[in-house]
């Protein structure tokens, strides 16, 4: 009886061992959206006399999760296991746009938020998150609500919401991820033109 006992422990305890084991390892990407593109030189002094001061930025609270999201319906949202942000979205996005604003809008006094109050930029970019993942179809979609603000009384000079879709160029969360990124070059040049627009007034 005492053999039979201490057989059947044996088998308890290396069963779970042997099932790990054989079990298929979880593998997890960890996304950045990529670095933008090289631009060709468009001779743009449009807002080079101009300081810009970029921020802040903030997503919806279900954003900050580090998973990839899919969104099912306009109730239900599903996150990756497998394609996790490697920095928080809102500083991606921001570092992106500041990159792409140095080319487009023909300036590199470009100032991160927070800044000092002795040192006030000419203008404000401030921008919320709403939207930033894969929809059902495939498509992948951004929806924001930005302002332009005097730094210093926090008024706003030109506001609106942005929301556009884009469709990648292939599958798989990298195809995604890039066609993130096409979007948010798309609002930065958007923006880059309301800059325009507001500093020429």
């Amino acid at each position: 009886m005492n053999r039979l006992f201490r057989a059947l422990a044996f088998a308890a305890l290396t069963l779970p061992a042997v099932a790990c084991i054989g079990s298929p390892k979880q593998t997890v990407q960890f996304l950045t959206l990529p670095a933008a593109a090289d631009l060709p030189d468009q001779g743009g002094d449009d807002l080079r006399d101009f300081a810009i001061g970029i921020g802040p930025f903030s997503v919806a609270p279900y954003l900050e999760r580090a998973s990839l999201a899919y969104r099912l319906d306009e109730t239900r949202v599903e996150f990756s296991d497998s394609a996790q942000w490697a920095a928080p979205v809102n500083e991606m996005i921001a570092e992106r746009m500041i990159s792409r604003l140095v080319v487009t809008a023909g300036t590199t006094r470009l100032t991160a938020y927070p800044w000092p109050p002795s040192r006030l930029p000419d203008i404000q970019v401030t921008l919320r998150v709403l939207e930033f993942s894969v929809l059902a179809n495939g498509d992948v979609n951004l929806v924001a609500l930005w302002a332009l603000r005097d730094p210093e009384t926090g008024r706003s000079v030109a506001s609106g919401a942005w929301n556009q879709s884009g469709t990648p160029d292939g599958v798989g969360s990298g195809a995604q991820v890039r066609a993130l990124g096409a979007l948010v070059d798309d609002l930065t040049d958007f923006l880059g033109a309301e800059l325009v627009a507001a500093l020429g007034d």
